[in-house]
């Protein structure tokens, strides 16, 4: 009886931690071209991300592409909701104007709950930019 006790509360425990993980996993995203629309999505499982702390850097900035959060969808929304950002999901979009690697970070935490304090993630993504002649 112990035996099975111990297991039941073994899998209660681990099934309950946080393990973040990303969609796709690949840190290097698919390649752009110069001034052609480049749309890349990237969605963050584990735990509902929280809204203070995090962080979206893009470098370099002046490439013509933007990073951001998806938008819930409107079937998900009620009379109450105040943020429409799907923080558990990044979008990157827009037109390349110049050649060269872009990388970007995405770093922030997960709400805490009965059996864990929060926890971090941080992951750092690239994207190749071509020349049109190139691809």
């Amino acid at each position: 009886m112990d035996k099975i006790f111990i297991l039941m509360m073994t899998i209660c425990l681990t099934s309950c931690s946080q393990h973040f993980s990303f969609l796709p996993e690949n840190p290097r995203l698919h390649d752009a071209v110069v001034h052609q629309p480049y749309s890349a999505k990237i969605t963050i499982f584990g735990a509902p991300v929280i809204s203070p702390g995090i962080e979206l850097r893009l470098a370099p900035e002046n490439t013509g592409l933007t990073i951001k959060y998806c938008q819930i969808p409107e079937w998900r929304m009620s009379d109450k909701t105040t943020d429409t950002r799907d923080l558990n999901c990044i979008q990157v979009q827009g037109t390349p104007v110049k050649t060269g690697v872009v990388t970007f970070l995405v770093a922030g935490g997960g709400y805490a709950h009965m059996f864990e304090s929060s926890k971090e993630f941080e992951k750092t993504y690239t994207i190749n930019i071509l020349a049109s002649e190139d691809k």
